[in-house]
């Protein structure tokens, strides 16, 4: 399974889901991982980094949480 970088941005995704689709849109190929529902991938990063719902991003190789966590941070960037 693919860890997070120490540093920037990367995040495990949903495929079908919009909230992981709207965060897709910021991110390049290689900071995304798109994991299929009901996968072992699936169950083994919802337990692992013990996260209820996708998206899960990380800054700079820590838990930032979901598309919301996301969405604030990039506009934060942007003020």
């Amino acid at each position: 399974m693919q860890q997070p970088p120490d540093k920037g941005f990367f995040a495990y995704l949903l495929q079908s889901c919009p909230f992981s689709k709207k965060v897709a849109k910021f991110l390049s190929p290689s900071q995304k991982k798109w994991i299929r529902r009901n996968s072992d991938a699936f169950h083994t990063i919802r337990e692992q980094y013990d996260w209820p719902t996708f998206p899960i991003v990380f800054y700079n190789g820590e838990l930032l949480g979901g598309s919301e966590e996301f969405i604030d941070l990039v506009n934060s960037f942007e003020e």
